[in-house]
Formats: C-alpha cells, structure tokens, sequence
C-alpha cells in the first residue's frame, strides 16, 4: 500500500506538470543471520533481518530483491510470494562474499524453498538442503519446489547456480525432487484449474544426494484428448549437472517444445541399490511435444528397472535426441516405449550423431517397447570394449491379447565391438539395419546386405573432440562430441565440491 500511495502521489505531480509516467518504487532486502535484528526494517545492509520470517510475510512487488549474506544460514521454509512483471522481475540472490547463503530445511516442510503462482521471479545463488534430522525419509520432499495451481499462465522463472543437496525423500517416485517446477492440469473430473507455465529456466545448478528426481518440470500428463493438453512452454533445462539421485536426472512432463543442453548426470537411480522399487533413467521427456535433447553427458547408471541414460516415454510426439554422450550406463543407451492404450502414442523419434560407450550390460543398448511409430536411428557410434556377447536390443513383447508393432531404421551408424552383438529377430518389432558399418562379431543385423559392411574393431575413433570413422568406405559422417555435457561457464559447479574431480567421469 505505501508503494501504490507513493506512486499514485508522484504520477500526479508528474501528470500536473505535464508528464504522464508511471513510477514504480523498487525496494531491496537484506538478511543476515548473523548480525541482522528482526526489529529492523531490513532496507539496507546495516539495518538486515535476521530470520526469515519477516520474508515470509512479505508480499514482494516488481523489482524488488531480497538479498542473503554470503556464508549465512537459516533454518526452516523460505516462502516466496508476489509477482513481478516483464522486464522488471523479483530477485532473490545473495550479497557479499563468501559460501553462498544456505536455506536448510531440516524437514519442517515439504520444501525448504517455496513459490506458489508467481510470475517473472529470479532465483539464484543459494543452497538449498532439506535433510530429515535421524536419518528418516519421507515422500514429497524437496528442496526448491515452484508451483502453479491457481490457474491460467504463469510467466518467467528462473533457477539458476542453485546448490540443491541432501533432500531426505523416500527411494520411490514419490519422495520428491531436489527442483520442482510443476503446474496442475485438467483432472478427469474437472476439479483442477489448468494452469501451466511460458518461460521457464533451469541453469547452472547443481543437485545431488536427493530423491527421488533430480530435476523436474511437471505438468498434467493425461493426453487422452489433445484439447485437454495444456503444456507449459518456452522451458529450458540447461548447463546443470546431477549426480546420486534417488530416481531420475532430468525429466520434462506435458511441455511443449521443451530443450534440455549441455547437462550432465551422473549415477542416477541408486535408489533401486537402496531397496526402492520404482523404475528410472537418466533424462527423459513424458506426454511431451517437440523436445530436443542435445549435448548431454549421462555416465554411471546401475538400475534394471529401466536405467537407460536416455528415453523417449509415453505420449511423446517428434523428439530428436543429437549430439549427447551415454557411457557406462549398465541398462542401455535409448528407451523407446508406448503403450497401446495411450493417445496420441509416442511417434516421430530421431536419434543422431550420439555416442554410446560401454553401454547395455544388462539388457542391451536399446530397450524397445513396442507401438511406438517412425524411429529413426541414425549416425550414432555405439562402442563397447568387453569381449562379451552382447544385447543390442531388448524388446519388450506384448501380451498375449495386444497387438504391438515397431518400425525401426538403423542407419548409417557404426557398431563397435571386440566381442559380439546380438539382434534377435522379433515379429512385433520390424527393424531396418541399412548402410551401417560393423566391426567385430555380429548376429541377426543384416551385416553385407542393404549397404551395410564390415571393418576391423575399432571402427572408429575419437580425434580432438571429433567422432571419425577409421574406414573410408563407411557411410557414417563425422561429428564433433567435445560439446556434450557442462560448458566452461559452470567453472563453479566444480569449485563447489571439490570432490568432483575425482569422483566424475569427466
């Protein structure tokens, strides 16, 4: 109110002399858990609050900040609320020098960080814990957790250099999320308001030790009927990198159009070594449109339940999977799957000019759920240094009252190997192999027929960040992998964990 009346008495002035502009009084705040008083009106950085609660009973209004001092902690939920507007957002961040401010849960909440229905708000430069004290875990923990339930279009959030870590949820799906940006959708029985989000950003972060999703942006899956959908849009997932997530890295649900660049995960799912039950992979789109995921590095994946480092899932239309990196991932590279009872069904899958390296120890490279339309898999390099016999797929067969069926092009790719690959014929699953380039042992994938040939091992080599074949009559064309996985501007995910260095494949 006293910023309308101060608005509100210089428009005025302003409209008497003349000029009719529109001011708007942008207010910074301070808090220090140190040196801050709760009785002070924490409008400058001697006059800081100490707690958060002051914070959490503020409305915040466009342009204002609300600064933590560097190397200060507060215990309990940040409660973040008001909007901003276009041009002229709500900053949170920190000020001063020093380890970046920490928001520690402690389990009190839900969520140790907390925005419900805000519009064009920056987050950045915190760290963020929600630790259950004694060990325990529940479901729905999380550390940062954005929502919208009111209804409508929820404009321009930004997460970026977060430190998201020790969120205490369960092993399963439902324990929750180091970040969460989810908006509700439209329930079959019509209770929910639909609202979604346009403009979402998630860069630069950093989240680990949580369950069970690293990242998430989540909206109403149901596709029944496309006029139902109502995807959040303009979402980024950009530059963060994971690692020890309960369940997934990375997943997008009912967005449209969603990129998901330069981001690296690392040993997702050891939930599954922890007693949990619940399938998970790397990163991932559901009931999704258009998504683009490229220049990605996922590494480590120990699960049998799924545990790929990529996937293609339900209800996902014209997705292209291009230029990432999947090493060591013991349950494969790509999962592709539909159930027949979806509509509209996943279709339209490119996957080209990837890498795949000791991938699929325990079911193969690819994992094939069939009912899936038009895959396309083209030049990709799929390397593998065991001299095993060895799956190239697994194909997940109907049951005995459905009828499924998969249309599938290999081509122009380069298979690898010192020992064997085996493709095994299946009458629901139709694959192509064409024009690819084989070196080592090979069974049931068309080697000297439709232009495919065979070379010695290895049939290819990384040279200077570029992927080249090693002979010249292979079809296959170079490409450059040195962008896949984090770019030199998260320099600080590093220098935050100085244990990274040794514990990443890098």
């Amino acid at each position: 109110m006293r910023k309308e009346l101060i608005g509100i008495t210089l428009g005025l002035l302003l409209s008497v002399l003349g000029s009719t502009v529109v001011v708007a009084e942008n207010s910074a705040y301070y808090i220090d858990s140190q040196m801050g008083s709760d009785q002070a009106d924490g409008r400058s950085e001697q006059r800081a609050w100490k707690a958060l609660a002051n914070v959490n009973a503020l409305t915040f209004e466009p342009g204002d900040k609300v600064l933590f001092k560097s190397g200060g902690s507060w215990v309990g939920q940040l409660q973040l609320k008001g909007a901003g507007t276009e041009g002229n957002p709500i900053q949170v961040g920190r000020y001063g020098e020093g380890k970046a401010p920490l928001i520690a849960g402690e389990g009190r909440e839900d969520s140790a960080v907390l925005l419900q229905n805000g519009s064009h708000w920056v987050v950045e430069d915190l760290e963020v814990t929600n630790t259950i004290p004694g060990g325990k875990r529940r479901n729905k923990m999380k550390g940062v957790w954005v929502e919208a339930n009111a209804g409508g279009v929820f404009r321009d959030v930004t997460l970026r250099r977060l430190h998201v870590h020790q969120v205490s949820g369960s092993w399963d799906r439902g324990g929750g999320s180091g970040i969460l940006v989810a908006a509700s959708g439209d329930k079959d029985d019509g209770s929910a308001k639909k609202s979604r989000y346009h403009g979402v950003r998630i860069e630069d972060c950093y989240v680990h030790d949580v369950s069970f999703y690293g990242i998430m942006v989540s909206g109403w899956y149901n596709r029944f009927r496309d006029k139902r959908w109502f995807p959040s849009t303009d979402v980024v997932v950009r530059n963060n990198l994971t690692r020890d997530t309960g369940g997934d890295s990375i997943v997008v649900i009912s967005c449209d159009k969603p990129l998901i660049e330069h981001n690296e995960g690392h040993r997702a799912a050891i939930g599954q070594s922890m007693g949990g039950t619940t399938h998970a992979a790397g990163m991932w789109p559901h009931s999704c449109d258009g998504t683009v995921m490229r220049y990605n590095k996922v590494v480590g994946i120990d699960a049998k339940k799924d545990g790929q480092a990529f996937d293609v899932d339900i209800n996902c239309r014209n997705t292209l999977i291009e230029h990432n990196w999947s090493q060591r991932n013991k349950s494969g590279f790509l999962l592709v799957c539909s159930p027949n009872d979806e509509v509209p069904g996943t279709s339209g899958i490119v996957v080209r000019n990837n890498v795949s390296i000791d991938d699929g120890e325990y079911k193969g490279v690819f994992k094939l759920v069939p009912n899936v339309k038009a895959v396309r898999v083209e030049n990709n390099v799929i390397f593998n240094s065991s001299k095993a016999e060895q799956s190239l797929e697994l194909c997940w067969k109907p049951k005995w009252d459905q009828v499924w069926t998969l249309n599938i092009l290999f081509r122009n790719n380069i298979f690898s190997t010192p020992g064997t690959f085996v493709s095994k014929p299946e009458e629901f699953v139709k694959a192509t192999f064409k024009n690819n380039t084989y070196s080592g042992a090979f069974q049931g994938m068309s080697a000297g027929k439709n232009g495919n040939i065979r070379v010695k091992h290895p049939a290819a080599r990384i040279v200077n960040g570029k992927v080249v074949p090693t002979f010249r009559g292979s079809s296959f064309k170079p490409f450059d992998i040195s962008k896949a996985g984090l770019l030199p501007t998260s320099s600080w995910i590093t220098q935050r964990d100085e244990s990274l260095e040794k514990s990443l494949v890098r």
